[in-house]
């Protein structure tokens, strides 16, 4: 599970554990031990879940991860993709699940402004994110991050997909017909 802000890790990862779920938490900020043995603790399988900050990525190479969420937006395309990539490797279904408020979007991107040499990049990277999220499910997911990082496999990309939730739920639409008109015939 993925958090924009290390205060919100330790919420979380709190908050699952008062459910029952085992949970560690993994940032920037924790100490090189304190992160190894989080991530140790996951992969062995000692912990269901890791709430992270994106700082939770490079090397993770688990092959049965079924779910990602992200509590909040992510800053970028790059790191929406990268980081919903750790689901589903060994090629079985997974999901990824994105789940954010306006709040959310207006923290984030005071903390991205806050750094002026990058902000209005990232300003962009993040009105992108906001796009893939609020399709309102009108084109296809996976055609959207194609069109973002300019693959050529857009040109012949077979739509709908049918695993993203915009193809699903365009799939899963009946299209009623028209009741047939009756012809009154005199005699």
């Amino acid at each position: 599970m993925y958090c924009a802000f290390v205060k919100d890790c330790e919420k979380v990862a709190a908050y699952l554990k008062d459910q029952g779920i085992s949970a560690t938490v993994y940032n920037g900020q924790m100490e090189e031990g304190e992160k190894s043995e989080a991530f140790r603790s996951w992969m062995t399988g000692e912990v269901q879940v890791v709430v992270g900050t994106n700082a939770f990525g490079m090397g993770v190479d688990k092959p049965d991860v079924r779910w990602v969420l992200h509590y909040h937006l992510p800053s970028s395309m790059e790191a929406c993709l990268q980081e919903m990539g750790r689901a589903g490797r060994d090629g079985l279904a997974s999901n990824c699940t994105i789940l954010y408020s306006a709040k959310d979007v207006n923290d984030i991107m005071n903390k991205l402004m806050n750094n002026e040499d990058i902000g209005n990049k990232r300003g962009q990277a993040l009105d992108d994110v906001k796009h893939f999220c609020l399709n309102n499910r009108r084109e296809c997911r996976h055609f959207i991050l194609l069109k973002h990082f300019e693959d050529e496999a857009k040109r012949t990309w077979k739509r709908p997909c049918t695993v993203c939730d915009s193809c699903i739920a365009k799939s899963a639409v009946q299209v009623p017909t028209a009741p047939r008109k009756r012809r009154r015939t005199t005699e």
